[in-house]
């Protein structure tokens, strides 16, 4: 048997939902199922009743009027019970169609997008750094090399030629200087060759 010709199957991932629904809800639910159950069975019974009675007046036409009545009566009464159970058993089912459809919507809770944007307000962004002695031949531009050090929405690291990734001005002590936002404040710290340093 050829690869093509082979049967691939894939097992999905099994998710999980959450309802919010109290148990006096589920207890109405399972009764409402019941009570429809109930009704769907009498009307059964009852239409049942109404097409035999029914029948059985057209067929056998030698039956006395006495029994002929007694027929027509089971047929006519048997009949409206029927059609009065199938109006209930139609509301039950709307009531428990409409209450499966609040269960189902209950599990799709939305997500509040204020704390994102609260954190996407105050996240640490680097704007700017320079890594030198102040000279722009004696500097190097590391803002991507701490922007990804940031972790946590902070950046803690040690100044120093591996932060910058190469030496600038050999032999001379280096400063970083970096501008960096958070939320609407935009803030500028200082830090020397061998000290460490913190943001926020």
């Amino acid at each position: 048997m050829t690869e093509d010709k082979l049967v691939h199957s894939e097992i999905q991932e099994r998710k999980v939902l959450y309802h919010l629904v109290t148990e006096q809800e589920l207890l109405g639910f399972e009764k409402t199922g019941l009570f429809g159950n109930l009704s769907a069975i009498i009307t059964s019974i009852s239409m049942g009743v109404f097409v035999s009675t029914y029948l059985s007046s057209l067929t056998y036409s030698g039956l006395s009027k006495k029994i002929t009545s007694i027929l027509d009566t089971i047929s006519i009464f048997s009949f409206l019970i029927g059609i009065l159970f199938l109006v209930i058993t139609i509301g039950l089912i709307v009531k428990n169609r409409n209450f499966s459809n609040i269960i189902i919507q209950s599990s799709r809770v939305k997500k509040d997008k204020s704390n994102d944007t609260k954190k996407e307000t105050n996240k640490l962004k680097i704007i700017n750094a320079v890594y030198g002695t102040g000279s722009s031949e004696h500097e190097v531009d590391i803002t991507s090399n701490l922007s990804d050090k940031i972790a946590n929405n902070q950046l803690q690291t040690t100044v120093g030629n591996s932060t910058a990734g190469s030496d600038p001005h050999p032999g001379k002590t280096k400063d970083l200087k970096v501008t960096f936002r958070l939320g609407d404040l935009e803030i500028t710290k200082v830090a020397r060759e061998g000290d460490e340093i913190k943001l926020p």
